[in-house]
């Protein structure tokens, strides 16, 4: 026996007839389905406004630097650091941990608690995932 498609589900879901070429569906299932249409809409603008920002924090970089991230010729967080013209002692002390600790992160020894990548991420103007 074949899985219901997604036409068989909305069929059962939804109470419509065909009239004169229009499907007629009751006032109640329009109205919510024009408030789910509004909400998506909202979590799109929403979605656009946070990839701009963090676009926005990433912009300076050069694509060269993407590149070599992508091709992980060094770990993404040296990489970045030395970009910004910080050592492992600025990068430490402006996020709070030891210069060890950067360097482990950046050899791939440790990978730093939520807090610390977030504060490093903060310091260098690039998203988490461009750290990791």
């Amino acid at each position: 026996m074949e899985p219901p498609s997604i036409n068989d589900k909305i069929d059962t879901e939804i109470n419509y007839e065909i009239k004169d070429g229009f499907v007629l569906i009751p006032e109640e299932e329009y109205r919510i389905s024009k408030l789910i249409e509004a909400a998506q809409a909202e979590v799109d603008e929403f979605e656009k406004k946070i990839a701009a920002k963090e676009w926005g924090d990433k912009k300076d970089l050069p694509k060269e630097l993407y590149c070599r991230i992508f091709t992980k010729e060094e770990p993404p967080l040296k990489l970045i650091r030395k970009h910004r013209g910080l050592s492992q002692d600025d990068l430490a002390a402006q996020v709070g941990v030891s210069k060890t600790m950067i360097s482990h992160m950046e050899n791939g020894h440790k990978q730093g608690s939520a807090r610390t990548l977030i504060n490093i991420a903060r310091v260098l103007g690039v998203g988490i995932d461009d750290l990791v």
